[in-house]
């Protein structure tokens, strides 16, 4: 994460799967030096549902 150099305040964007297309944005709230023992990064907070990954197949589909 050093690498990126984020500054508190700024907005990246992060493309989880590209087969898929989910774009995520993240907005740098607070930079904190973690304790050694923690395991960074994390999620702190969640807006709407996750999608799932990889969603079942409809019964219909396997009938056409």
């Amino acid at each position: 994460m050093d690498d990126l150099k984020l500054k508190t305040g700024r907005v990246f964007g992060y493309v989880f799967d590209f087969g898929d297309d989910w774009r995520h944005r993240i907005d740098v709230e607070a930079i904190e030096r973690a304790p050694a023992r923690e395991k960074f990064p994390r999620v702190i907070k969640r807006v709407g549902k996750s999608p799932p990954q990889y969603p079942e197949l409809d019964d219909e589909d396997d009938e056409e």
